[in-house]
């Protein structure tokens, strides 16, 4: 009979040491440090504390998360850096704020800040001022790499006041034109010339006849008087009465026997006279 010799033939599979540590600033999962078979994946991972980021590992791998084959003995710190901060100083502002209060902020380096401007009633915001220059942008957004001081600024709403001359008579303000800032009141009146009396205002194309004139300036006017002229008359149907007109004066004349009444055309009891008298 044949016979057979069977041989049994033993491999050593060589470990590796993983040793994992933290510089200042983080951490790292130190509870994979041991001993492992060659080609045993392990991951490891650095973890930064508030106020830092990860910088690197020793062995130049800059990837704070990583999965290292064990082919061989690992001594590894992980490095860490602090981030820089900056400060950024918000001042009350020139008839505006910013959405953000008064003050001095901290914050980490490239974190992104956005302001928007609050402008006092009556106000408009036209630019910020930042570290010295103008930013017409109502919308600031800033990313902190260096240190900022910000400043609002906005200005007072303008409206114009036009006043159109008539040759009769001009208001208590010469005619031409007149700026206001937003929420202003402007009271006008009429002065007539001599033998003429007011009639109307025009104010933006329609007429007014109150004679006293109050605008809240809230937008632009254009503003003219107009005049007419004082025709008083005088209907005398008695031929022994003399009437006559002068100026806003009525004189009547009448002999001393003769009383007399004076109405105007509604009907209203405006004179009542013996012998000469201003009535």
């Amino acid at each position: 009979s044949m016979g057979y010799v069977v041989t049994q033939t033993f491999v050593t599979v060589p470990e590796y040491s993983l040793y994992i540590y933290a510089d200042y600033g983080g951490s790292v999962n130190e509870e994979v440090n041991g001993s492992y078979p060659s080609g045993t994946e392990v991951v490891i991972e650095a973890t930064p504390n508030a106020g830092y980021r990860f910088q690197s590992w020793d062995d130049g791998d800059t990837h704070a998360k990583r999965t290292l084959i064990i082919d061989q003995d690992y001594y590894l710190m992980a490095s860490f850096k602090r981030i820089p901060t900056y400060e950024l100083t918000i001042y009350e502002g020139e008839h505006c704020q910013a959405s953000m209060e008064v003050g001095s902020y901290t914050y980490n380096e490239n974190e992104v800040v956005t302001l928007t401007p609050i402008a006092d009633e009556g106000h408009f915001f036209t630019y910020w001022i930042v570290n010295g220059k103008g930013y017409s942008d109502t919308e600031l957004s800033l990313t902190m790499d260096q240190d900022y001081t910000v400043y609002p600024v906005a200005q007072a709403i303008k409206h114009m006041l036009v006043i159109l001359p008539d040759e009769f008579g001009q208001t208590n303000m010469a005619p031409g034109n007149y700026e206001y800032s937003e929420g202003e009141e402007v009271t006008l009146y009429p002065v007539a010339d001599k033998d003429y009396l007011f009639d109307y205002w025009t104010v933006n194309g329609e007429n007014v006849t109150d004679s006293l004139l109050v605008l809240v300036m809230d937008k632009d006017y254009e503003v003219q008087p107009w005049f007419k002229p004082n025709n008083v008359g005088v209907e005398n149907i008695f031929d022994n009465i003399t009437v006559e007109v002068h100026e806003r004066t009525i004189l009547v004349e009448a002999s001393s026997e003769l009383d007399y009444l004076l109405y105007d055309q509604v009907g209203h009891l405006v004179g009542k006279q013996l012998n000469t008298r201003s009535a």
